[in-house]
């Protein structure tokens, strides 16, 4: 990184030894008796002996940085309560970035590296699988999902039970259907209902 670094000063380039968001999905994997995903854990230890708490909630709020948050929200709880700041993923895009946290693979790894990418002859939104070019006649969606969605589920892959909350316009997609595995789905209609849910479970 250090020749990229030079050529784009004041960049932030994700940090794969420790402090990123794949060296987290690597510690909860081993932390939560999944597979050791081939990825340093986290450098700091916040999560050391998460795995021996019942119930453990990973919650995603996508766009969500440290400088957001430092901004906005300077005196809300999440900010009194935050513990560390890690880097995202590259590119840091929700395609690239919520298929991390459902893989625990880098993008470089799983593929999926933005909202449109190029997928053979066309190309495509990898989420919801359509085609942006040449335009989409429909009905194509688990051709590419069987040709473009590479890397295994990793929540279906833990020693204990996963359920994943999803918005209900996503939940029952063919991205968050392969992504998901085996894992339970729970579909729910804006924050106050999806929180409502996670109480209840």
């Amino acid at each position: 990184m250090a020749d990229l670094a030079s050529l784009c000063p004041g960049a932030a380039w994700p940090d794969y030894q420790g402090g990123g968001l794949l060296n987290l999905m690597q510690t909860l994997s081993l932390e939560l008796g999944g597979p050791d995903l081939g990825h340093a854990p986290l450098a700091s230890g916040a999560l050391a002996g998460i795995g021996g708490h019942r119930h453990v909630c990973l919650i995603l709020i996508d766009g969500l940085g440290d400088a957001q948050l430092r901004r906005l929200g300077p005196n809300s709880r999440l900010r009194a309560l935050q513990r560390e700041t890690i880097s995202s993923v590259f590119p840091p895009t929700t395609a690239a970035a919520v298929t991390t946290v459902l893989t625990g693979r880098s993008p470089a790894e799983h593929g999926l590296i933005g909202w449109h990418q190029l997928h053979g002859e066309e190309i495509i939104a990898p989420l919801p699988l359509y085609a942006r070019h040449p335009a989409d006649a429909g009905g194509q969606e688990l051709r590419r999902a069987d040709t473009l969605y590479r890397a295994r589920p990793l929540f279906d892959r833990l020693a204990r039970p996963a359920f994943l909350y999803l918005p209900d316009f996503i939940a029952y997609s063919p991205y968050s259907r392969y992504h998901t595995g085996r894992a339970e789905r729970v579909a729910y209609r804006g924050l106050a209902d999806g929180f409502a849910r996670l109480a209840r479970r």
